[in-house]
């Protein structure tokens, strides 16, 4: 993880029982403790990602 301005950006191994692959990621948390995924640093509405409830 590494700060790219108001984001951090994630570097993930994501594997399957067929393929593994690198994948990078920018991630911001929101005041109300959710966390928005950016397409890339250019993008300005992302998409929003919430804790599921339990």
């Amino acid at each position: 993880m590494s700060p790219a301005g108001e984001r951090q950006r994630l570097t993930l191994d994501c594997a399957n029982a067929v393929a593994g692959d690198e994948v990078r990621v920018l991630m911001a948390p929101q005041p109300d403790g959710s966390l928005k995924r950016y397409f890339n640093e250019q993008d300005t509405t992302g998409t929003l990602y919430q804790r599921c409830s339990q």
